[in-house]
C-alpha cells in the first residue's frame, strides 16, 4: 500500500502544536523513506551543489574587493569548487541508490568522473589535508602516472588563471567542470522525473473505475 500524507500524524488529533510536531517528528524520524523521497532529496541537494559551483566559477572569473590584499583568494575559491562538484557527484550517488534509476545515474556518473579525471584526488587530499600534511603512511593518493604517494610538499603548489586550476599534478577545466556537472544534475532530474511518471501511471492503473 502506498504511504500519502493522509496517514501522517494530523493537527486535529492532537491537543497542542508542540505534541503534534513531537509526534510529526518521531513518524519521520521513524518510517523509511520511499525512492520518491530519496529522489526528491537527491535533486534539491544537486540543485544547492550547482549553485555553488556557479558561484564559485564566477568568482573565479571575477575580480574580488579582497583580491589586492589577499593573494590566495582563488587558491581559496578553486577549493571550494572542488568541493561543490563533489558534493553534486554525492548527490548522484545518492540518486543512483534508488533501484529503478541506478544504472542510468551509474552512466552519469562515469562519464562526469571520465571529464574530470583528476577531482576525486583533490578531494580526497583536501578532505584529509592533515594526514597528507605530516606525510602519514596510511595516506593513500598517489601522484597521477607515478606510484609516489602525494606529499607535504605538494599541499601548496599549484596555479590557476580565469578557466582553470591546477593541483596536485590534475587540472580541472572551469568550462569542462560546469559542462560535466550540468549533464549530471540533468540526469538527477531527469531519473527523478520518470519515477514520479511511473508512480502517476501505476496509481491510476490501481484506481477503481468510476
Amino acid at each position: 500500500m502506498t504511504e500519502t500524507a493522509d496517514s501522517w500524524p494530523q493537527p486535529e488529533n492532537f491537543i497542542s502544536t508542540a505534541a503534534y510536531l513531537d509526534a510529526f517528528e518521531t513518524f519521520h524520524d521513524q518510517r523509511k523513506p520511499s525512492q520518491q523521497d530519496v529522489l526528491d532529496r537527491a535533486t534539491r541537494l544537486a540543485s544547492e551543489a550547482m549553485r555553488a559551483i556557479e558561484l564559485q566559477v564566477r568568482r573565479l572569473r571575477s575580480t574580488e574587493p579582497e583580491d589586492d590584499e589577499w593573494l590566495f583568494r582563488k587558491w581559496t575559491d578553486a577549493q571550494f569548487l572542488v568541493l561543490a562538484l563533489w558534493r553534486l557527484r554525492a548527490a548522484g550517488r545518492l540518486a543512483s541508490s534508488v533501484a529503478h534509476t541506478r544504472s542510468e545515474l551509474q552512466v552519469a556518473i562515469a562519464d562526469f568522473d571520465g571529464r574530470l579525471p583528476d577531482l576525486s584526488r583533490m578531494r580526497h587530499v583536501g578532505q584529509h589535508i592533515d594526514a597528507y600534511a605530516v606525510d602519514d603512511p596510511k595516506r593513500r593518493q598517489r601522484k597521477p602516472g607515478s606510484d609516489e604517494l602525494v606529499g607535504r610538499r605538494a599541499l601548496e603548489v599549484g596555479s590557476w588563471s580565469d578557466e582553470h586550476f591546477s593541483w596536485l599534478g590534475g587540472t580541472i577545466q572551469f568550462s569542462e567542470a560546469q559542462a560535466a556537472a550540468s549533464v549530471l544534475y540533468a540526469a538527477i532530474r531527469t531519473a527523478r522525473r520518470r519515477l514520479q511518471r511511473s508512480e502517476e501511471h501505476t496509481s491510476e492503473l490501481q484506481s477503481p473505475c468510476n
